[in-house]
């Protein structure tokens, strides 16, 4: 009797303390679950139809669908070299992570619409305007194309002041018979002064014809660190194929064995009825 009450006292300390590190490093361990979620779902639904209006676009006819994407690479980033305190002094620059995707589409046509906001405060943080890639459109120079993205930064509260732009071009779109059909461009300014382990914070805008065609707040991570990261990732998918391997092996051996050993009668099937 007084060994098994010393089982039951162990086993309670180990479920008491199991329970006391699950509680106090959940959020370290999970920093998604401490996300600030002052937008509900319809909420963001109606500022994401809000913005596309704004854009002289209309999301008549379509369907809406809603989920909590994140960016994953960034993420992936700042979980392995900071903590989580430091972690949320880099969330206060502007940085986000995780985001309310709303994308408006049509079964079966190419055209849709994807909004992504801060589900704190609904500010609009991506977007993406998919079309046809041979659809006709505007032919303007890259000097009016930037007056445009520039415009649109603004609206969206963006002050280019703090931003120095580090990659500007232009593309020519033409359809299977060779003709210009429309000309896209594309901008990429780069935030003064924000430099963390390497790290960059960058926003991403490109024209389609004379439409914004993508929007994106984004942090560009060493190429470097990218690249250890992906090595290491072929290695951890080499590492678990090569463990599905032998786990099929023994699985084979052990169904193989069982029969082996009932034939021989070394194991009894038993009946529990």
């Amino acid at each position: 009797m007084k060994s098994n009450n010393r089982w039951v006292l162990f086993l309670s300390i180990i479920a008491g303390l199991s329970i006391f590190v699950s509680i106090k490093y959940f959020k370290v361990a999970f920093p998604e679950a401490s996300l600030d979620i002052n937008i509900e779902k319809d909420r963001a639904v109606e500022i994401a139809d809000e913005f596309i209006s704004s854009l002289d676009e209309s999301t008549g006819g379509y369907i809406n669908g809603i989920i909590m994407d994140e960016d994953s690479k960034a993420k992936n980033f700042f979980d392995r070299e900071f903590n989580s305190v430091y972690l949320d002094s880099i969330y206060k620059t502007g940085v986000k992570i995780w985001f309310w995707k709303v994308r408006w589409f049509k079964p079966l046509e190419k055209k849709e619409f994807s909004i992504y906001l801060d589900p704190s405060d609904g500010d609009i943080k991506g977007y993406e305007r998919t079309i046809i890639e041979e659809e006709p459109g505007e032919k303007i120079s890259l000097d009016s194309a930037k007056v445009i993205a520039v415009t649109f930064l603004a609206k969206n509260r963006i002050n280019l002041d703090d931003f120095l732009i580090v990659e500007e071009g232009s593309e020519n779109i033409k359809d299977k018979e060779g003709n210009l059909v429309r000309v896209d461009h594309n901008f990429v300014w780069e935030k003064k002064g924000w430099n963390i382990k390497d790290a960059k914070y960058r926003l991403n805008v490109k024209i389609q014809g004379d439409k914004i065609g993508y929007y994106d707040e984004w942090v560009k991570v060493p190429e470097r660190w990218d690249m250890k990261f992906d090595k290491e990732r072929s290695y951890n998918e080499l590492t678990q194929q090569i463990a599905n391997v032998f786990a099929i092996i023994l699985m084979i051996f052990s169904v193989f064995y069982f029969f082996v050993f009932l034939t021989k009668k070394n194991i009894y099937l038993v009946s529990s009825f």
